[in-house]
């Protein structure tokens, strides 16, 4: 069933219905052991939901808010979900460390974390950034 007590095994139901109903399971989207962070399940579900992510055939793939910018906004969605924090590019990243040679994989992509870091350097914050922070509130 979708609905499961804590003790009972974890579902892998891939439904966007189990993630509109607040479900918790560890193992609804196949992600690797390094990514598969509880943080990563809710956030992963929500930009699939949102139409900015897609799983099919065992592939995630990254379709993003607008077709300019978008390795930029998986850069910048990714560094929400593992939580790195690059506010001040002067420090560089102050938070967790990305995961990005998994992610990269992932989503068939390169060079993640420069994207991350020159998202951060840019002179005027991008106005894709406040739909990706209101998807984390």
């Amino acid at each position: 069933s979708l609905l499961a007590d804590e003790d009972e095994e974890p579902c892998t139901d891939l439904t966007a219905s189990a993630a509109a109903n607040g479900q918790q399971h560890a193992d609804r989207l196949p992600l690797p052991a390094e990514l598969n962070t509880q943080r990563a399940q809710i956030y992963f579900f929500k930009a699939i939901e949102a139409g900015w992510m897609s799983y099919s055939e065992g592939r995630f793939v990254w379709h993003g808010l607008t077709t300019k910018g978008a390795l930029t906004q998986l850069a910048y969605f990714c560094g929400l979900v593992y939580e790195c924090d690059y506010s001040d590019p002067d420090l560089g990243n102050r938070g967790k460390q990305l995961p990005a040679q998994a992610l990269e994989t992932l989503f068939s992509i390169k060079r993640l974390q420069s994207h991350l870091a020159q998202l951060y350097k840019a002179k005027s914050t991008q106005q894709w950034r406040a739909a990706i922070d209101a998807l984390f509130q």
